[in-house]
């Protein structure tokens, strides 16, 4: 296939992508899923796990997985359909990222995820969150397409160690949960501090708090009385009524 080919024989097979988002949007519209998250900003990056701002933003610890997802269909297809085009194996990873995305935001799933993992604060996808699990999917299929077995590997073997790393959860460890809970690893994940689980996590609230606290620093120093003013004061509590009286009387000018 030449070079111009390549793209050619691609076309109906980004439509068919296409048409796959918009059935996942529709989808995650008529559930009820919200499109952006409700703090009313975009975020390209969230790194803090247990936040209800997990899931909801571009991108966070959970990317990789669906790059993986990528790259795993990419992996599965090959095998089952060796001579298929790559449009239309394309076209089934896609179709088979889309309706996990459907299915993962059910009440089912949720409550599932909250009941038997470390996602407490886990209320399901936004839509702009879910659309970007789905692009990061294509992203792996594509990359899986074009870079040797040994590369896809090692892509697999370090998003999953990384992950495991920094926040003690990762593809893996998401499914086993998810199949079937294990107290042991339940535990070894909670273990982590909520303030260690992404990078950030216990940065941003420092931040935050100096924000709403220097207001009222600065209005309480202003409303602060001078040094002179409280030496006054200070001096009329201690001299007290019977000596101000004393002090009138031997004053004529008063």
């Amino acid at each position: 296939m030449t070079a111009h080919g390549a793209p050619r024989a691609l076309r109906p097979a980004a439509l068919a992508v296409a048409c796959l988002i918009a059935i996942q949007i529709a989808a995650l519209w008529w559930m009820g899923r919200v499109w952006i998250c409700e703090c009313g900003t975009i975020k390209l990056w969230h790194g803090v796990v247990q936040s209800s701002e997990n899931s909801q933003h571009i991108a966070d610890w959970y990317t990789p997985s669906h790059i993986l997802h990528g790259i795993l269909f990419y992996g599965l297809l090959h095998l089952i359909l060796p001579r298929a085009p790559i449009g239309v194996r394309l076209a089934i990873a896609m179709g088979m990222e889309v309706s996990w995305e459907i299915i993962e935001n059910t009440d089912l799933i949720i409550n599932r995820y909250r009941a038997g993992t470390i996602s407490l604060d886990y209320f399901g996808d936004s839509i702009l969150n879910s659309v970007s699990d789905s692009l990061m999917a294509l992203l792996g299929f594509l990359l899986a397409s074009r870079v040797p077995v040994w590369t896809s590997v090692l892509i697999i073997i370090v998003a999953e160690v990384g992950t495991a790393y920094a926040i003690r959860d990762n593809l893996t460890l998401n499914i086993i949960m998810l199949l079937h809970p294990f107290d042991a690893i339940r535990a070894w994940q909670a273990a982590l501090q909520p303030s260690a689980r992404g990078a950030g996590a216990h940065t941003m609230p420092l931040r935050r708090h100096a924000r709403l606290m220097l207001p009222k620093i600065r209005s309480q120093h202003r409303a602060a009385p001078a040094p002179r003013a409280r030496r006054e004061r200070g001096g009329a509590a201690r001299r007290g009524p019977r000596t101000e009286r004393i002090r009138r009387r031997a004053s004529p000018c008063l």
